[in-house]
Parts: structure tokens; sequence; C-alpha cells
């Protein structure tokens, strides 16, 4: 179970983290947030004339709408919401800002931290791959399809002209044959 949570983990894509301080004069930017606002990671030159790196409007935006909220009741959880930012590479991005606390205890919060994480196509399931990972045969990957497509068992056996009793059988042996103990952990497996 433990495995499959780590493979989960490692197809999320890192997120791009951006600190600036309250006049938007960009603080530090890690490679992917580079690579999302600005299209490549060493390129760090787009500035404000002044040498100062700029954010992009959408950036901007956000950091404006959080800043115009009471930031007493703000912490580093509480963000204004989430706005899109269409990246220079790799499609859209999701955007959230959050204050940084001041950790001397000052009234205002003077950083703000931006989480740019970007949108994925929903990946289609690898059946073929699944088949050989799992040594599973060509009715049960039917089945597998059929529960990756939602279907119910009674569905599933109309579908294919079998009892609901061997869809159950199918089932229990692909989740056995996975180290799966529901529907929802076999979905998560395979997408």
């Amino acid at each position: 179970m433990m495995d499959h949570i780590l493979e989960i983990i490692k197809k999320r894509s890192v997120p791009g983290l951006l600190i600036i301080d309250s006049d938007y004069r960009l603080l530090y930017a890690n490679r992917e947030a580079l690579e999302i606002t600005f299209g490549h990671a060493e390129l760090r030159t787009r500035s404000d004339g002044e040498g100062q790196r700029t954010i992009p409007d959408e950036i901007a935006s956000l950091c404006d709408r959080l800043k115009m909220r009471d930031s007493a009741v703000n912490s580093l959880y509480d963000n204004v919401g989430c706005e899109m930012l269409d990246a220079t590479t790799g499609g859209p991005c999701s955007l959230r800002v959050f204050f940084i606390e001041n950790p001397a205890g000052g009234e205002k919060p003077q950083h703000i931290i931006v989480l740019m994480e970007r949108i994925v196509e929903k990946h289609e399931v690898d059946f073929e791959k699944a088949k050989e990972d799992y040594h599973l045969s060509k009715r049960e990957v039917e089945v597998l399809q059929c529960v990756c497509r939602g279907l119910t068992n009674k569905e599933i056996a109309k579908t294919k002209f079998i009892s609901e009793h061997t869809v159950k059988d199918h089932i229990k042996k692909i989740m056995r044959s996975m180290g799966v103990n529901s529907r929802s952990e076999l979905l998560t497996i395979l997408r």
C-alpha cells in the first residue's frame, strides 16, 4: 500500500514557489516557478527597469486581493482563492497566494508566498502495462476497463455476458494481484 502511495506522489509535479515582498519585488523563486512564469529556469532577467524581477499580472492581481483583506485574520493557511495563469511553458497552472506571518510578531505580514501548480490532463490508463505488471488475464483486463469506466458489478455482468458472481470473482482476483482492498485504491494505482 505504501509503495503505491509513493508512486502517486512521484507522478505529481513539483509546485512552483515565489516569495515576494509587499511591494511585489521578487525575493525568491524556485526553478519550477521560474519555468512557469518566465519560460526557462535560467532566464532571470525579466525586470522592471531597475533590476528587479517582475511578476505576471495574474499574480499581482491575486496578491492585491489578498492585501485588501484584513491582514489580521490572514495566516499562512488563509488564502483568497485560486487564479489561473497561462504558463509560458507547460500550459495552464493554478495560483494560490498566502501571507507569510512575520516571525517577529509584527502587525502586518511583510511577505507573500505564491504556490503555482501545473494543471495536467487526465492520463489514460495503460491497460497493457497493467496486464503485464499484475499478470492479469484478458478477461480480467476487460473487467478492469469496466471498473475504470465506473460500471457496477451488475452493469459489467450485463456488458460482458457473465454472472455478477463471476464479475465479483474477477474483481477480487484483480485486487489481490494489485495488492489493493477497494475500487478506489485500484483506480488510484492505475492513474
